[in-house]
């Protein structure tokens, strides 16, 4: 299993501004943290959040591909990451595995 926490983010100026590439943003780490659990499974993947107990995603494979049911989730931005992660690894030649990931924060 991989573990992992890291610090949340308070923007103290600037949050609009660095939507445009190159404006500076001020941000002070937060004594709160999330983390995240990756475990290896056999067969089927999970996106399972403390936060979002009722709204647990599981998704399958076909071929390097992940599909999961086009329900309404809260892991948009998580699914994105995923899949840039994924293909990135695909990219380096990397075999593509199941896994539970599990979200915490505080």
């Amino acid at each position: 299993m991989i573990s992992v926490k890291a610090p949340g983010k308070l923007y103290i100026a600037g949050e609009y501004a660095v939507v445009e590439t190159g404006q500076p943003a001020i941000l002070v780490a937060l004594d709160q943290f999330v983390y995240v659990n990756l475990e290896k499974s056999n067969d089927l993947g999970s996106i399972i959040s403390k936060q979002y107990k009722e709204n647990s995603l599981y998704w399958k494979r076909e071929g390097n591909q992940i599909i999961f049911d086009n329900r309404d989730n809260p892991f948009h931005y998580i699914l994105s990451a995923i899949n840039l992660v994924e293909e990135y690894a695909q990219n380096l030649g990397k075999k593509m595995e199941f896994y539970h990931l599990k979200i915490d924060s505080e």
